[in-house]
């Protein structure tokens, strides 16, 4: 014989469904949170990878291609292709100035790298028949 009565075993069986539901419903909770917190985070991490300083000027596409010593045309296929940062700003297209010096850095070719491409394209070119040194009779 049980030395529980029968009320209070269903009082007991609602209680601990209460208390495993509440549990359930916490660690639904947790994970929500847990995902928005991911989420914030990456957010977080593409606009600061992406965004302009608040103190950095944007430019038009004329000024930055003066700066750049390039045509307008050049400065929009530079962007349109994803090599230049842009800013669209409804129909006008801005271009932020840490954009240039990154544009620039990235494309700088370090001299001695371009002294000994120069130097190995010379010679290539001095190996072929007919070229200037090997053109003219040993006298």
């Amino acid at each position: 014989m049980s030395t529980i009565s029968r009320p209070a075993e269903t009082a007991v069986g609602r209680a601990l469904r209460a208390v495993a539901e509440a549990q359930r419903l916490l660690a639904d909770a947790i994970d929500a949170v847990a995902t928005d917190v991911d989420e914030r985070a990456r957010m977080d991490r593409a606009l600061q990878t992406c965004a302009a300083p608040a103190d950095e000027r944007l430019l038009t596409v004329e000024q930055a291609a003066e700066r750049l010593g390039m045509s307008v045309s050049h400065v929009y296929r530079e962007a349109e292709e994803g090599r230049l940062t842009r800013i669209k700003l409804g129909a006008a297209v801005r271009i932020p100035e840490y954009a240039l010096t990154q544009y620039v850095e990235e494309r700088r070719i370090d001299a001695r790298v371009a002294g000994f491409a120069a130097g190995v394209r010379r010679r290539r070119r001095a190996r072929h028949v007919g070229s200037p040194d090997t053109s003219r009779p040993n006298v």
